[in-house]
């Protein structure tokens, strides 16, 4: 079986998917995506690790700085994967950035911030082409300190998209 390597894309709109999300997909068992879906979690739980080891204040900068440059990498396609920047509570105007931006702007925001997510579902889908991907919708919750002192504390739901590459 070739080696599977998923792909994140947070959105927090579904953009271009279209009505229900297909619970069969042409050319996976049900088994199979049981267990597609079962990884995809994995991949959420070790995002969230990601973040709160970059948000925590008593993580070593050279250890914060090896996951924004490198190990990003192990879930995310590459540096150009757009992110929501749901950081500041007040932000009036949808603003999206490359992963890096987001992982660099936890640290220039916060003194301590502690990021959970709690994974409502996981979906399976299949676009036209054949590529196969995954919606989570989860609530994510920060904790946190700001750089002012002041404490936030704040949960948005949110959704992530995992595309499936079995060619790699």
């Amino acid at each position: 079986m070739a080696r599977i390597k998923i792909f994140f894309i947070l959105v927090a709109i579904f953009f271009g998917i279209n009505g229900g999300i297909a619970q069969t997909v042409k050319g996976y068992t049900e088994e199979e995506l049981k267990g597609y879906s079962s990884r995809v979690e994995d991949q959420i739980r070790f995002l969230e690790y990601l973040l709160n080891t970059i948000g925590a204040q008593d993580t070593p900068t050279r250890d914060k700085d090896v996951i924004i440059r490198e190990s990003y990498l192990k879930i995310f396609r590459d540096g150009a994967v757009q992110v929501e920047d749901d950081l500041l509570l007040d932000r009036k105007v949808v603003i999206n950035k490359d992963i890096t931006a987001y992982l660099k702007d936890i640290e220039f925001f916060f003194q301590n911030v502690a990021f959970q997510f709690k994974i409502r579902d996981v979906k399976p889908g299949q676009k036209e082409n054949g590529e196969v991907f995954f919606v989570v919708s989860l609530d994510r919750s920060i904790e946190a300190t700001g750089k002012d002192g002041v404490k936030v504390s704040d949960t948005k739901p949110r959704f992530v998209e995992v595309n499936l590459d079995d060619k790699s």
